[in-house]
């Protein structure tokens, strides 16, 4: 049990951390500081909704299912923008 919960804090961390880098890139992109933000915020998003996913699969499937598609979709466009 004490394995599942230190797992458990290990992914919210992770979310946390990734949710804060989003901020940050965000506000760089807002303020002007940095044009190309945007191009690494976006990735972060998807896999933010990943691990959303991830998070909600036992509770609210229907949720999750979104989440993945939508994580995906975000992913799936950010890399055709940077590889283009």
């Amino acid at each position: 049990m004490k394995n599942l919960a230190a797992k458990e804090f290990c992914w919210r961390a992770a979310e946390t951390v990734i949710g804060g880098a989003v901020v940050v890139l965000a506000l760089l992109q807002l303020m002007g500081k940095w044009d190309g933000a945007i191009n690494a915020a976006m990735p972060l998003v998807g896999v933010e909704m990943l691990l959303q996913a991830r998070r909600e699969w036992s509770a609210r499937r229907r949720l999750a299912k979104l989440s993945l598609f939508v994580a995906l979709f975000v992913l799936g466009c950010s890399a055709v923008v940077f590889l283009l």
